[in-house]
């Protein structure tokens, strides 16, 4: 009996300490991601599109009754679009979005429409675009009271 009680004593410390090395080797084992994200060159949309300009209509492509610009508002904004289908927006120097994004096309009477899907917090949202030289404009898909037209450079 007292040989059980010595060893119930004696290894008594052994829990803990196997507990605190099973937490170390697990926390060891979790590490951030540091691969540096990369454009794709052989992707149109791969790339940093610097914000430049915003437009708001009451109808799709009506006469704007508001346009935004980074001198107006004091940001400087971009968006990045990573080779791996991943996108941030960054807005004076801090990311406000990320998610990921790929083309879908949706069949319409006049044929099929190619649109920007981009995922941010599980929500999809669908996106008008178009690429002309260096320059990337997006809009919104659904008509809910305001048009807006964004538009981007390389």
């Amino acid at each position: 009996m007292q040989k059980a009680l010595f060893m119930q004593r004696s290894f008594s410390y052994l829990r803990p300490l196997v507990c605190l090395l099973f937490s170390g080797v697990l926390l060891a084992s979790c590490k951030k991601d540091t691969t540096p994200k990369t454009f794709d060159p052989n992707n149109a949309l791969s790339g940093q599109w610097k914000w430049v300009l915003q437009t708001d209509a009451k109808a799709i492509n009506g006469i704007p009754f508001d346009t935004l610009t980074p001198q107006n508002t004091g940001y400087t904004e971009f968006l990045n679009m990573y080779g791996d289908s991943s996108w941030t927006q960054v807005r004076n120097g801090h990311t406000i979005q990320s998610g990921t994004y790929k083309l879908s096309t949706l069949l319409s009477p006049e044929g099929p429409i190619t649109t920007l899907d981009m995922a941010h917090n599980g929500q999809d949202s669908l996106i008008n675009h178009s690429i002309s030289h260096d320059t990337l404009y997006t809009s919104n898909m659904e008509f809910a009271g305001t048009y807006t037209v964004r538009v981007y450079v390389k």
